[in-house]
């Protein structure tokens, strides 16, 4: 259920990669603290939003199950565009749903231990002449932890000629976005994610962290 007055927010996890650094293991799931990392992501977007959706790229439904309630997005036409590819299905299907003013927020589903109040602290950042707000800890920007305009991003997808994008904090050009800082906790940085086995080691290793279903 989207909490109050933010029922015009879709999310989706972006779990579409193939794990090619992890011996072609699909990360969504691998466990930390005993919990598969795209229900971890489902834990921090589900209360804010509606629908929530997992975009799962152009190799077929993943071997990790999706968690209740969430919608699999596969790529579909953007096949091949990487993480772009997933965010703009998913724009497709939250324009669908709650229309083209509607936001999107996005967050890597090996994201393990993203912080709780990301949806709330990017909505805050949002006004009319923004079309993505950027989640950033120090001088890191990660474009795929962002609230988006699904309208800029319908327009941005409606060009995509299935050549090579920009990463996706480049997708509008610079223009007319906002950055959140987020302080680093007990953990570190608490967008890292996790690309290889040594990672996932180091992350089992910080404890189980805090989940709420």
């Amino acid at each position: 259920m989207a909490a109050d007055g933010e029922k015009t927010i879709a999310g989706v996890i972006l779990a579409g990669g193939s794990g090619s650094r992890l011996g072609g293991v699909r990360k969504g799931g691998l466990r930390v603290g005993g919990v598969p990392l795209v229900a971890r992501a489902a834990a921090v977007l589900a209360p804010h939003v509606r629908p929530l959706m997992v975009a799962i790229g152009d190799e077929g439904e993943p071997d990790f199950g999706v968690p209740e309630g969430a919608v699999s997005v596969p790529d579909g036409r953007f096949a091949g565009m990487g993480p772009a590819g997933g965010l703009f299905a998913a724009a497709g299907h939250a324009a669908a749903v709650l229309g083209p003013s509607a936001l999107l927020v996005s967050l890597a589903g090996d994201t393990p231990y993203a912080p709780k109040d990301m949806v709330r602290r990017l909505r805050e950042a949002m006004d009319v002449s923004c079309d993505v707000a950027f989640a950033r800890v120090g001088d890191q920007i990660y474009g795929t932890n962002a609230l988006w305009r699904v309208e800029a991003l319908l327009r941005r997808g409606r060009s995509a000629d299935g050549g090579k994008l920009p990463p996706l904090r480049g997708l509008f050009d610079g223009q007319k976005v906002r950055t959140v800082t987020f302080a680093e906790d007990g953990r570190g940085d608490p967008f890292r994610n996790v690309n290889t086995p040594s990672d996932l080691i180091a992350f089992a290793r910080r404890g189980p962290g805090h989940v709420t279903f």
